[in-house]
């Protein structure tokens, strides 16, 4: 194998890992309303500038729960590419291993949350991530399906 395919082979799992990390930093203090609420409030009342104390709660509560979708989304499309690439895995098989797999580690980290004291855990956020997941893999597979169709119509072009 040379240098090239070893790169693309391996460039989803190295992504992956790093995202891995990345989740887990944020499931510690560093990701806590109170570190976050700041950045978040200017943001809203730079687009919402008259909104109101409860409007502002709620739109917080919106960020955040959007991130956990996305940050879960964005895990979930490195982990099917890990699974294709690594492993020959498709179809229904990498849908489910990806979301399992998603499930199991937004398990995790909402056990590791309940050892940090500025961090709630919540069975809800790990359904919510768990939804990231199952919307990352059809990005993942939608990606991937306009990808082949491109290459497809690029062979017959040439």
């Amino acid at each position: 194998m040379n240098i090239l395919s070893n790169v693309r082979r391996y460039r989803y799992p190295m992504m992956l890992l790093i995202w891995m990390l990345f989740i887990f930093i944020l499931s510690t203090d560093a990701g806590s309303e109170t570190h976050t609420m700041g950045w978040t409030s200017r943001l809203i009342r730079y687009l919402f500038p008259d909104i109101g104390a409860d409007g502002l709660k709620l739109a917080s509560k919106i960020i955040r729960k959007a991130a956990h979708v996305t940050e879960y989304a964005i895990m979930a499309f490195l982990l099917a590419g890990s699974l294709r690439s690594l492993f020959a895995v498709y179809g229904r098989r990498l849908a489910l291993w990806t979301i399992a797999f998603c499930a199991v580690f937004a398990g995790f980290d909402e056990l590791h949350q309940s050892f940090v004291g500025t961090r709630t855990p919540l069975p809800s956020d790990a359904m919510i991530d768990t939804s990231g997941a199952a919307l990352g893999v059809l990005i993942f597979f939608l990606f991937n399906r306009m990808r082949q169709s491109s290459i497809t119509k690029n062979v017959i072009c040439d």
